[in-house]
């Protein structure tokens, strides 16, 4: 690969052919980091074979960099989005992929610099680094683009069930409130000529479903008009648990001083999260007994939500969630919550109960 460029501080005259010849060991010290850190971006052979063909063409792709700064290949960027639109698929966050990229700069790098030419070695060092690093760094940015077009399509999901919430609630709650309303209505008018006695009550049941619909479209409105939690996460959760907590369980919230910190955007997809993770344990769990908190500290937001019910098999509980697709039940939680940046995670005992888990940067959620 002969070319002849000029760097920022000499003329880089030749790429010697002996780097592309050591792109397996290259390949090797970077999994061996990888492996150190666990990641996932080993976690099956065509995610490893990716790796080593983003290798091998960075290492081939520095000489046409340094020789034409400006030329792409098409190959390249191919390359990079079929990448990133695996690892997308996969789940894998694009934080993976920085310190994989990281890595490998620090991989590469000395075996570039052990094959110049002693006589070569300070004027092409920084010229070289650069070219390694900028070739690195434009992959990472363009495999980013299929997962930011995953995170937009989860966004609209996530939008999406919420509008089929509500139009649940408004079936189930105010239709349903309505339809007993106007047949109670037609009895009021049988009972009226038949049996005038018992119209009255009838009337008087009409009456309280028409206050019951009234309740929830209200309710609806003010929801939708407004943040959840215009006035604070802890205070939308301690409405939320006063108004749908039966007396059958007892339900205790507790919440650090200082949630103010959390900005609304933040805090009504927490307060969405905390929300279903209160519903299921309601219609799942057969609990006596429920525990909401939530903290917040230098670092983090956290929040949990615990019953003492029959537990679950969370394994299945994830892969019937996820059969169903984006948006609904545990797939919806943790997708709102890896949206902010944050990791959601269910713990279970058969007989014990279950745990939900939320942790968000505050970096992320602080205003």
């Amino acid at each position: 690969m002969e070319v002849e460029p000029t760097g920022r501080h000499g003329r880089v005259r030749q790429i010697p052919p002996s780097v592309a010849a050591r792109a397996d060991e290259i390949v090797g010290r970077l999994e061996e980091r990888l492996r150190q850190l666990d990641s996932p971006l080993l976690a099956s052979a065509d995610a490893r074979q990716q790796l080593e063909s983003q290798v091998r063409s960075i290492l081939t792709a520095m000489a046409t960099r340094l020789a034409t700064p400006t030329g792409r290949e098409p190959a390249e960027t191919a390359l990079s989005l079929e990448i990133g639109s695996a690892r997308a698929t996969a789940e894998i966050h694009p934080r993976e992929s920085l310190r994989a990229a990281a890595l490998l700069f620090e991989a590469a790098l000395p075996v570039v610099l052990q094959e110049l030419p002693a006589e070569r070695a300070g004027e092409d060092t920084e010229a070289l680094a650069l070219a390694l690093h900028a070739e690195i760094m434009e992959r990472v940015s363009v495999a980013a683009v299929p997962y930011v077009s995953l995170l937009l399509q989860r966004m609209h999901t996530s939008q999406f069930d919420e509008r089929r919430r509500i139009a649940r609630d408004l079936h189930d709650g105010a239709a349903h409130a309505v339809g007993v309303a106007m047949q109670q209505l037609e009895l009021y008018d049988a009972y009226l000529s038949r049996d005038p006695a018992a119209a009255p009550p009838r009337l008087w049941a009409a009456r309280e479903s028409l206050e019951d619909a009234l309740s929830v479209i209200r309710g609806l409105s003010a929801e939708l008009g407004s943040s959840p939690t215009e006035d604070g996460l802890d205070k939308a959760l301690a409405r939320y648990l006063d108004a749908n907590i039966p007396p059958s369980v007892t339900a205790q919230l507790t919440s650090s001083t200082d949630v103010d910190v959390i900005p609304a955007e933040v805090g009504d997809q927490l307060y969405f999260v905390i929300r279903e993770a209160v519903r299921n344990a309601l219609l799942h769990a057969d609990t006596t007994e429920l525990r909401v908190t939530l903290n917040v500290t230098d670092s983090v937001v956290t929040a949990s939500v615990e019953d003492f019910g029959r537990g679950l098999d969370v394994a299945e509980a994830m892969r019937a969630s996820h059969r169903k697709g984006s948006g609904s039940g545990l797939t919806s939680m943790r997708e709102r919550v890896e949206l902010l940046g944050g990791v959601f995670t269910l713990a279970s005992l058969p007989g014990r109960g279950t745990k939900a888990e939320i942790m968000v940067p505050l970096l992320t959620a602080r205003r």
